[in-house]
């Protein structure tokens, strides 16, 4: 049987590392994942879907200390769900078999502080801001890829 996702998103809050009974590390986090489409209309919609992601040992350590609210990662594990409860659902989790730390969130201003904050008050959502060119992969070759739409059969 196969129990396996992959999932990459932005950290919903910061991680708190917890000490269980025996002495281990472990981290719980929730990572969100946005479905993006465009529909009949021509209009862009989106989802975000939430899922409960957890670590053990060295990993939580390092989630821990390294991640923060909005940080983007790609997360890979298996799905573990907990007995249910009497006539619930199954609470389903992703166990971190393999986590990378893509990109942190931009550091705010001053400006951007009281905005969130503001923003905050009226609920409107995690105000995440989008990734920096320098954390976006290969972005340095659209620049040259414009430049050279003559010479590049693959560039329209």
């Amino acid at each position: 049987m196969l129990s396996k996702a992959i999932l990459v998103g932005r950290i919903g809050k910061d991680p708190e590392k917890k000490i269980a009974k025996n002495g281990s590390s472990y981290c719980r986090m929730r990572i969100c994942c946005n479905h993006t489409w465009v529909n009949k209309d021509g209009e862009k919609q989106e989802v975000p879907y939430w899922f409960s992601i957890s670590a053990f040992g060295k990993t939580a350590d390092n989630c821990a200390q390294y991640l923060q609210r909005g940080s983007l990662v790609y997360v890979e594990g298996r799905l573990q769900s907990d007995k249910p409860e009497e006539g619930g659902w199954d609470r389903v989790e992703v166990v971190i078999d393999e986590i990378k730390f893509l990109a942190r969130p931009r550091p705010r201003s001053e400006d951007e502080e009281g905005q969130a904050a503001a923003a905050a008050e009226g609920d409107q959502g995690p105000g995440l801001a989008p990734p920096a060119d320098d954390d976006i992969p290969f972005a340095w070759v659209g620049p040259l890829l414009a430049a050279g739409a003559g010479l590049w059969p693959f560039v329209a």
